[in-house]
């Protein structure tokens, strides 16, 4: 498609979704057919521009941390959180979840453009309440995941969870998951001590358990990460061994602060990157 035809495809798309609401619809229609199978790219700078001019007047619904939800007329600096959240929503590079795709392909600017096609434009008359339920989200793993736990954890909430997803951890991950460096086992003798650090093995007495999402995700939660990512969460559950791992301290409270992330490589290893 040549930059002229892109253009003007992009003005079409992005004048429909401009239309005044109808009385009586409390509905946005569907796209029309003739707009509906356009390429991606048109998509998604159609929906960049709707978002940048929607004057996010509405009230907002904030959440609490027990999941309250209540009316907030939202200020300058709120719209324009909205606003870039929902824009990042649209633009992240969905690439990196391929990996997590087993048995199937997945085709990320496809999820990008379903995104937009299945969240964006059935709520582009309310996109006050889709920033405010995405952005809960963000907080709820903020909330959450801020301070570094201890091994028990979620022990010490008081929270329903699996009793036996903490032992298979430390069974499964021996170490760091990050670093490498061990945990000290009850019972290790001095020689096995001395062993490891023959071969540079560093070892510390306690690791920690690293939910990746956390534990108390509900099924509103899943939902918004499926209408992210594209990938179904049918029966996924947060406090599972495949959510978690061992880590130490530090590298836990850096995971917490999002000043580290986890990221696949070409060989489907788990690598991990420190942000400025």
């Amino acid at each position: 498609m040549s930059t002229q035809d892109h253009d003007k495809n992009v003005t079409a798309l992005f004048n429909f979704l401009l239309l005044p609401a109808e009385p009586g619809l409390t509905e946005p229609p569907p796209i029309p057919l003739n707009l509906d199978g356009l390429p991606a790219a048109v998509y998604l700078d159609a929906a960049i521009h709707y978002v940048d001019q929607y004057p996010f007047n509405r009230e907002f619904h904030k959440y609490t941390k027990t999941r309250v939800r209540y009316s907030y007329t939202a200020d300058s600096e709120c719209k324009e959180k909205a606003r870039t959240y929902l824009q990042a929503c649209i633009n992240v590079d969905r690439s990196a979840l391929a990996p997590l795709r087993t048995s199937d392909s997945y085709d990320a600017v496809h999820e990008q453009q379903e995104f937009v096609r299945k969240t964006i434009f059935p709520r582009r008359w309310k996109l006050e309440e889709l920033a405010s339920e995405m952005l809960a989200l963000v907080e709820l793993v903020r909330s959450e995941t801020r301070t570094a736990s201890a091994v028990l954890t979620p022990v010490d909430t008081g929270l329903p969870r699996n009793p036996t997803v903490v032992d298979q951890v430390k069974v499964r991950d021996e170490n760091c998951r990050l670093t490498g460096v061990g945990r000290v086992k009850s019972g290790t003798t001095a020689e096995e001590l001395f062993q490891r650090r023959q071969v540079r093995r560093a070892t510390v007495s306690k690791l920690y358990v690293v939910h990746g999402l956390p534990f108390q995700m509900s099924n509103t939660s899943f939902a918004l990460v499926e209408a992210l990512t594209g990938i179904k969460c049918e029966a996924w559950v947060a406090d599972s061994i495949e959510n978690a791992f061992l880590a130490q301290l530090y590298v836990h409270e850096l995971f917490g602060s999002f000043r580290i992330y986890l990221e696949w490589t070409a060989d489907r290893q788990v690598q991990c990157i420190l942000s400025k």
